[in-house]
């Protein structure tokens, strides 16, 4: 089937607002990407240890919070 070979339409408007320029948009974007972090997916997570420099207190609270969903030994170093 195709269909698994699609992009997830949410999680790209979701890699999009991780970008936006309002911290708090970002913020509640990494929020939202916890669903895919706690599945241990790749992409949700590379995405989120990309993140780790953003100038957003907020921002790095909510990676540190959302990262600890997945199961991925990467997100205790991504984390830390």
């Amino acid at each position: 089937m195709l269909k698994n070979f699609l992009p997830d339409p949410f999680m790209l408007a979701l890699f999009a607002a991780l970008e936006d320029r309002d911290p708090r948009v970002r913020a509640a974007a990494v929020r939202l990407t916890e669903p895919w972090l706690k599945q241990g997916d790749e992409a949700a997570h590379l995405r989120l240890a990309a993140m780790t420099a953003d100038k957003g207190i907020a921002v790095l609270r909510q990676l540190i919070l959302s990262l600890g969903w997945s199961p991925r030994a990467e997100a205790v170093k991504t984390i830390e």
